[in-house]
């Protein structure tokens, strides 16, 4: 995808990463971005995060935080993302 060239143009170098299938894809997400230099933030609760299982998603969220993520939940986004004008967040 053209999203490495985007963030590079944008002067950024950190990914927000939630969705479904914690225990596949979001660790792979998260595991990409660190690879490619870029610093992954796991949004984990239930709000941005979701597995088939609880034993999944725990076990999805241990090793991104024990490997390449930051583990972070919705409520400290969105206090970051309020303190921030429609000119410093990217569309």
């Amino acid at each position: 995808t053209r999203l490495r060239s985007r963030l590079k143009e944008l002067g950024r170098d950190q990914v927000l990463v939630v969705g479904a299938a914690a225990h596949t894809d979001v660790m792979l997400t998260a595991a990409d971005a660190w690879m490619q230099d870029l610093e992954a933030f796991v949004v984990a609760d239930a709000d941005a995060v979701v597995d088939r299982t609880a034993d999944d998603h725990t076990m999805a969220v241990r090793w991104l935080a024990a490997t390449c993520a930051t583990v972070i939940l919705t409520e400290s986004v969105r206090a970051e993302l309020r303190g921030r004008t429609a000119d410093t967040v990217p569309a």
